[in-house]
């Protein structure tokens, strides 16, 4: 014997699903059906298949929530560390004015190597090696640092003579005749005339060449640094446009219509210099 659910009695099924996830919820199923047993199976699967989509939907919406809160701590973690960066940031002060922030010593490319106390000088001298090319910097920090003094800054080279042409010369002179960021033809002069340095020179020994500058104003120091820095690693000298610049300060011939003349700017000052007695007498 075989029962269907009649056509005129209409299921009336109502399922709520509330909560905010999947152990959170009530189902409130009301149903008026049949009283045949068939037909009470049959109304009962339609009501679960609502109630699983229900669930469905309220699952998704559970993960949605889960996620954006997630979404919501990671920016909150990224805010923290960006306001932490941008406070260290711009406490830093360069090393040569704050010893105790080690500045270069936290930079990958340096290692502080010896840190000493000279209180004779009122200062501190840390040393650091670049760890790629094994060069030292040396900075010499007051302990109690007055305002507008002096800040000099120097670099120098190992220039070991091979022979007596004056090489080295040549080179401390051709390096300040431009550079890869500073093209001007001559920005040594335009340093001397445009710049607040109180020491700006460049210095040929028997055996290193040094770059001294120095500044009582902190931007035109650091201007002064950027400059000789850029001057010394990346001369014009070397490249082929530059090709008159050892020409300029090394010698060269020069036809004035009697006969050829070697000029040069460090010939020319080589000249004096041995033409000079107490420079004749010092040299003997």
């Amino acid at each position: 014997m075989s029962h269907s659910l009649a056509p005129n009695r209409m299921q009336e099924c109502e399922i709520d699903v509330m909560g905010d996830s999947e152990d959170d919820e009530s189902v409130v199923l009301t149903a008026q059906q049949s009283s045949d047993s068939e037909g009470g199976v049959a109304s009962m699967s339609m009501a679960d298949i609502n109630i699983h989509h229900r669930q469905s939907r309220t699952r998704a919406t559970s993960s949605r929530r889960r996620l954006a809160k997630k979404c919501i701590c990671l920016l909150t973690v990224s805010v923290f560390i960006a306001a932490l960066t941008t406070y260290l940031l711009q406490d830093r002060i360069d090393v040569l004015d704050n010893p105790l922030l080690d500045w270069l010593g936290l930079h990958p490319a340096w290692v502080l190597e010896t840190s000493d106390d000279l209180s004779e000088y009122g200062s501190d001298l840390l040393v650091y090696r670049h760890v790629k090319t094994d060069a030292k910097l040396a900075a010499l920090i007051p302990k109690q640092p007055t305002p507008g003094e002096d800040k000099a800054f120097g670099i120098g080279f190992r220039t070991k003579p091979t022979s007596s042409n004056g090489v080295a010369h040549i080179l401390e002179h051709s390096v300040l005749c431009g550079s890869k960021k500073y093209m001007a033809k001559d920005p040594f002069v335009y340093l001397l005339k445009g710049s607040l340095h109180t020491f700006l020179n460049a210095f040929t020994y028997p055996d290193r060449t040094l770059y001294p500058v120095a500044s009582r104003n902190r931007q035109d120091f650091l201007n002064l640094i950027d400059v000789y820095l850029d001057a010394v690693f990346n001369p014009r000298c070397v490249t082929d446009e530059g090709w008159w610049v050892l020409k300029q300060e090394g010698w060269r011939y020069v036809d004035e219509g009697d006969g050829l003349e070697v000029r040069g700017v460090v010939h020319s000052e080589m000249l004096g210099a041995y033409s000079d007695p107490d420079e004749v007498l010092y040299q003997t």
